[in-house]
Order: structure tokens, then sequence, then C-alpha cells
């Protein structure tokens, strides 16, 4: 923490966890710079931080926390921002998206056999939206909270396409499933698409995993050379 002599303005260091996008870093900057108080905010994507620059008499930490954290961001504030408080929650973050992942791809290799081989058995599309729920509401939920608390604050980014297509597709089955005879009714045959939203998740979810994953080796390989790093020097003369 910096603090300038004859003012109140300082500057703070935050940890900001969830942030996958470019997008991601954009908002949150935005998000903070409208803060009454807050002179100055820059994220670092890579580095997952967040450096304020604010008035100290108008503002708190923990206040830049709940802006941040309202639009669907986890934040450390610099109190408790040491080496070990983030290494645990980045490898909490990481055991999370590992079992999301694993749960993805365990429904969506089968979803997209089923789709593919069976497409005329007429119990298939009851088969594939018991498979594609999994996907969407425990795997992908993180995509579409964020997409909603972006949507409140009128902002958008890479979770806001990814909930829009797959919910699209999702409904849009779901419609022909509980109701084929509309379509048919009118000659129009019908199609689901349930394989799109589960296959876009799962591919979705994997690159997030494998990005966290590299993340986590590096961090790894820093603390370990900062580890290095003597406590003490002795100067021979």
């Amino acid at each position: 923490m910096k603090k300038d002599t004859f003012s109140y303005i300082i500057k703070d260091t935050f940890t900001v966890l969830d942030m996958t996008c470019a997008g991601c870093a954009m908002n949150v900057e935005k998000n903070v710079r409208n803060i009454p108080g807050v002179k100055h905010a820059s994220v670092n994507l890579a580095a997952g931080t967040l450096l304020v620059e604010y008035d100290r008499e108008k503002l708190s930490p923990y206040q830049i926390q709940s802006h941040v954290q309202a639009i669907g961001y986890r934040v450390i504030v610099p109190e408790e921002n040491t080496e070990e408080r983030q290494a645990a929650e980045q490898k909490k973050l990481y055991r999370k998206m590992k079992t999301r992942v694993i749960v993805a791809w365990i429904f969506a290799i089968p979803l997209m056999i089923l789709s593919m081989g069976f497409m005329n058995w007429k119990p298939a599309n009851w088969i594939m939206l018991g498979l594609v729920t999994p996907i969407m509401f425990y795997s992908g939920r993180d995509f579409y909270t964020r997409a909603w608390r972006l949507l409140r604050q009128r902002s958008s980014n890479m979770d806001t396409l990814v909930s829009l297509s797959t919910l699209v597709a999702f409904l849009f089955s779901l419609f022909n499933t509980l109701f084929p005879h509309v379509l048919e009714s009118r000659g129009i045959e019908v199609h689901v698409y349930y394989e799109a939203a589960g296959m876009i998740l799962a591919f979705v979810l994997l690159g997030k995993f494998l990005e966290e994953r590299a993340k986590n080796s590096t961090g790894a390989a820093i603390r370990g050379l900062m580890g290095l790093q003597p406590k003490t020097a002795r100067i021979l003369t």
C-alpha cells in the first residue's frame, strides 16, 4: 500500500478471481472507475490483479470488493492478500473447474453419439434433454450467473455470448420436444439442437480449464523462484 504524504489518496492492489477474458478485465475496470472516490483503476488480466488509486476517507477496500463481487468476480482485499491465500484460492478454483469439465464431458460424449446416430429414434430427444441438463445447469452455470449480473450492469463479455447461444439452442429444442405438433402441423420437420448447447459448453470449459492449469503451473514456478530469494544478506568488506 502506498500513501501520498499530503493527501488521503492511496494505491492498493487487489487480487481478482474468475476473470477469463479481456472483456472481464474491461468490465472490472469500468465498474471500479465509476465508484465515487476512485481516481484511477487498472486491471492486469495475466496476473489477475486490480490496481486502484482512491480516496481512503471516502472509500474502503471492502467497498471496492463489494462492487466487484456484485458483477460476479471474487476479490481478495490487500489486508488478506497473502501468497498463501492466493495459492489456496487458485487451487480451489482449479479443482472446481476440473470437476465441472469432467462432468460436462461425461454427458457430452453420449449426447453427441445419440444426436449423430439415433436422430430418428423417438425417445432420443428426451434422453438428450436429460443429458444436456447437467452440462448446462451444473457445469456451465457460472456462465449464466455472470452474464445475468453483467446484463443488470448493462454490460457484456464472452459469458454473454456463450449464455445466449446455448440458451437459444436449448430453449428452441425444449419447445420442439414438448410441443412437436406445433411445427409438424405446419409441415415443418422438427429438429433439436441439444448437442450444440452441450458441446459448446464442454469445449469452452475445457479451454478455460487448460488455461487455468497453465496459469497455476506458471504461478507455482514464480513462487518457487521467489522462495529462493535470501531473507538476509551479509556484506563482507
